[in-house]
C-alpha cells in the first residue's frame, strides 16, 4: 500500500504512467493484497519446515529458492505465473503455517 500511494502521489508530480491513478486502492485489489501477504507469509515458512528436518541450512535456503523459483516461473506469452492464481498462494501458505506448527511443537517436545 505504501508503494501504491507513493508511486501515485509521484505520478501527479511526474507523469511516469498515462494512466491517472486512482486515489483510493481498489477495494478487490486491497483485499487480495492482504490475502496474498498473509499466504506469502505461510509460505516462508515452508523452508523452515525442510531446513528443521535435515538440521541443514543449505536445505533451506535451497528449499526457499525452488519454491520461489516454481512459483514465479512462467510458461506463456503473457506472463501468468503459479502465484497469480489466488488458490495455489493460500494453500501454500496454510501448508506452511502447518508446517511451522509441527516443527515449533517437535522442538518444545525435545527440549522438555
Amino acid at each position: 500500500m505504501i508503494v501504491y500511494y507513493s508511486f501515485s502521489f509521484l505520478n501527479g508530480f511526474y507523469t511516469v504512467t498515462p494512466v491517472d491513478l486512482p486515489g483510493a486502492l481498489p477495494t478487490d485489489y486491497l483485499i487480495h493484497l492482504v490475502v496474498l501477504a498473509i499466504a506469502c507469509a505461510g509460505m516462508s515458512l515452508i523452508p523452515l519446515f525442510f531446513g528443521m528436518m535435515k538440521y541443514s541450512v543449505p536445505a533451506t535456503i535451497t528449499s526457499s529458492i525452488l519454491i520461489v523459483a516454481l512459483l514465479s516461473s512462467s510458461v506463456d506469452t503473457i506472463g501468468t505465473n503459479l502465484l497469480s492464481f489466488t488458490a495455489v498462494p493460500i494453500l501454500l501458505g496454510v501448508f506452511g503455517f502447518i508446517a511451522a506448527n509441527l516443527v515449533v511443537g517437535r522442538a518444545v517436545q525435545k527440549d522438555f
